[in-house]
């Protein structure tokens, strides 16, 4: 008999609502479509961020360890369930560079935030940056608020 092929899907990086990486999970014993056979040992392990709790895995199994093995009889779904808030998070002004350039705004900040420009006209724009973003716009005085969970960031930019 041919050897029954079954779907594990385990998340490798679990974020919050606020896009934030709440922690990580390392996997042993799935291909890298997340497949294995029936009968197979796969052996899973929580890292949680720092300032995270880790509570245990729901799904198809329910060990409160980080470190669980198991043998595959079925297709599942397994995740780790963590809860706190990721001690890494700077504030958001700390870690944020918003500024004008020739043609364009430039945004740079951790994690994803929306970011509302408002011509000297009262025009507006609403974008989602991430990391390093340029918007393109055109030469003139913008309003900019960039917003992140709680946090709120307004600066005047010009573009050249």
């Amino acid at each position: 008999a041919t050897p029954t092929k079954l779907k594990v899907s385990v998340p490798r990086e679990v974020k919050n609502a606020s896009g934030y990486v709440m922690g990580k999970v390392e996997v042993e014993g799935l291909a890298a479509d997340s497949t294995c056979y029936y009968g197979d040992e796969v052996t899973i392990v929580a890292f949680p961020e720092s300032g995270v709790v880790f509570g245990g895995w729901s799904g198809a199994i329910t060990s409160k360890e980080k470190l669980a093995t198991f043998t595959v009889t079925e297709a599942m779904k397994i995740a780790p369930v963590f809860s706190g808030v990721p001690t890494g998070i700077e504030d958001l002004k700390a870690t944020t560079t918003i500024r004008g350039e020739q043609g364009s705004i430039f945004f740079s900040c951790n994690g994803v935030a929306k970011a509302i420009i408002i011509s000297m006209d009262g025009r507006t724009k609403v974008v989602e940056v991430s990391g390093e973003t340029r918007i393109p716009m055109s030469t003139g005085v913008y309003g900019v608020v960039l917003e992140q969970s709680s946090q709120v960031i307004k600066q005047k930019v010009i573009v050249r």
